[in-house]
């Protein structure tokens, strides 16, 4: 039944915005209406919907970069790695400071096996001092180096997102499965 009225609400924007303004504004606002509604059915866990959307939304606005970073997160969620790491690349580069993008470029590049790349990426997210939420990336850049055998690496990594960000539940948990591996079960039961 939601999805009658969302698509009906859509069916309703679309018919709105192509009764006012120029072709440009009309397009800016059809991509507003296809992002809001793809981060409405990414936020209800429906991945194929909310895809549908922001390809709908970079129809009309290619050079946005949070339709771009959505869009590379929708097919990252699908396993399309490939058009995932196109769509979080072209986001880099249509922001200054892209560090959500550099993060979720480097979880495709954690997902595709490929750690030293998922590193970089990891890297140049938390270089950016106006990154709101670096412990993710610490997170991610511990894992790579837990997956690549730098164990060491992977430490210094996780302790870093617990410096950050104290109650970091995640980097807490894979620094114990570290020491776990370590065979150094007192130090993971902490």
């Amino acid at each position: 039944m939601k999805s009658i009225f969302r698509n009906l609400f859509v069916s309703f924007i679309i018919l709105a915005l192509f009764s006012c303004g120029g072709k440009d504004l009309k397009k800016k606002k059809l991509a507003e209406a296809h992002y809001k509604m793809g981060l409405s059915f990414f936020s209800e866990g429906d991945p194929t919907a909310a895809l549908k959307e922001f390809m709908g939304a970079y129809e009309n606005a290619p050079d946005d970069y949070e339709i771009n970073h959505m869009l590379g997160i929708a097919y990252l969620k699908k396993k399309d790695y490939v058009n995932a790491e196109k769509h979080l690349l072209k986001a880099t580069t249509l922001k200054d400071n892209a560090s959500k993008a550099y993060n979720s470029l480097g979880v495709v590049y954690l997902e595709s096996h490929r750690y030293i790349d998922a590193i970089e990426q990891f890297k140049k997210a938390v270089d950016n001092i106006l990154y709101d939420t670096p412990e993710y990336s610490y997170a991610n850049m511990g894992w790579a180096y837990y997956k690549k055998g730098e164990f060491i690496e992977a430490k210094k990594a996780y302790e870093k997102s617990i410096e950050v960000e104290p109650r970091f539940g995640l980097a807490y948990f894979n620094l114990g499965l570290l020491y776990f591996d370590l065979e150094k079960y007192d130090e993971a039961v902490k």
